[in-house]
């Protein structure tokens, strides 16, 4: 396995447009379906894919520390919920601090997401999101305090609540979730 193998994949697939501490609202299917037949966004679909996302998080992270393929299973999930491949992505890192602050490409994600040092031109500050740097995360919980859904956009704002697998503790963050 080449450390791209299923950066590729990106580029084909997902759905959410995001920016900065943007989450993902909505699948792949949902956004086909939207862009095709014109269909508003629904508070179910913003739920739906908070709740793929949060199960992404802990999988990838268990696999990390399972040893398995947790780069795959970021692929996999990125393909699924984001838009790289169908619409321009305005993505902003919560970590990204350095020259690299924005990551339009599925491959610049992925550096942020699984960690500069497996994937090819990854940056070297990106100690891997999804995997909270080597520790793992068990768990990722939203409370929204309020969705809109107007036509084929969908704004949420509230919390994630992550749990940390080596120590157990919970910080909260902001959230604000487009599409």
């Amino acid at each position: 396995m080449t450390k791209t193998d299923g950066v590729d994949d990106l580029n084909d697939g997902g759905s959410v447009v995001l920016g900065r501490d943007l989450l993902p609202v909505a699948g792949a299917a949902a956004y086909d379906r939207k862009h095709q037949e014109s269909q508003p966004v629904t508070e179910a679909e913003v739920l739906d894919v908070q709740a793929k996302w949060a199960a992404a998080i802990a999988n990838i992270s268990g696999l990390y520390r399972e040893g398995g393929d947790y780069i795959r299973a970021a692929a996999d999930a990125a393909s699924e919920v984001y838009a790289f491949g169908h619409s321009k992505v305005l993505f902003k890192p919560t970590k990204a601090v350095d020259e690299h602050r924005f990551r339009p490409t599925a491959e610049e994600a992925m550096s942020y997401f699984v960690g500069g040092n497996v994937v090819d031109n990854g940056y070297a500050e990106d100690g891997g999101f999804a995997i909270n740097g080597g520790k793992g995360w068990v768990s990722c919980v939203y409370s929204n305090h309020q969705i809109e859904t107007t036509g084929d956009v969908a704004v949420a704002m509230g919390t994630y609540d992550f749990t940390c697998a080596t120590t157990g503790a919970t910080p909260s963050r902001w959230l604000r979730s487009s599409r």
